[in-house]
């Protein structure tokens, strides 16, 4: 398998992986974390990941480059996200997978909710995507995804889901 992880921060996923397929492509737009990353890759010995410094929404990426795509703890921080979710998809062979373990703000303690924006506004906080499971479940879907397996987190949702093909590579098989 080729896979790309979106967010790898200091790649524990990306390095776990490793040994279970052919190639991961692990991103990050912290420098500092890519910099952990290499060091606890390069202690595992792990020579199938490599580290890039890119930022999700100005990758460019051949389409169905990929067999699976993760994106955990990322998806809330996304700016654009039906058109990144849309990128996903391009970037997915038929039948690739998505796995993403995502905060659903909306479904946080109110008080909290409310004192995110003013954390933003002061820098304390990125900006947030505010979504509740069910909106997270329609957009991957529309984005061209069937989910097959979701769980409920306390405060977001972690989901497994295929490309579904469109209707061009339907009728090409």
């Amino acid at each position: 398998m080729r896979v790309v992880e979106i967010g790898c921060g200091t790649g524990s996923t990306a390095i776990r992986l490793a040994p279970y397929v052919n190639r991961i492509e692990a991103i990050d737009v912290s420098s500092a974390m890519l910099r952990i990353a290499k060091e606890r890759a390069a202690e595992a010995e792990v020579q199938n990941v490599e580290f890039l410094h890119a930022s999700f929404e100005n990758l460019n990426v051949d389409a169905g480059r990929y067999d699976a795509v993760l994106a955990h703890s990322i998806l809330h921080l996304v700016p654009e996200l039906d058109a990144r979710l849309a990128d996903i998809a391009q970037w997915l062979r038929p039948g690739g997978v998505f796995i993403s373990n995502t905060a659903c703000i909306a479904e946080v303690n109110p008080i909290i909710r409310c004192l995110l924006p003013i954390a933003s506004v002061f820098g304390l906080v990125p900006p947030l995507n505010v979504f509740r499971r069910s909106t997270l479940r329609k957009k991957i879907e529309a984005a061209g995804f069937e989910i097959n397996f979701d769980w409920p987190l306390k405060h977001g949702l972690f989901l497994i889901a295929t490309r579904s093909p469109t209707p061009a590579e339907d009728l090409g098989r």
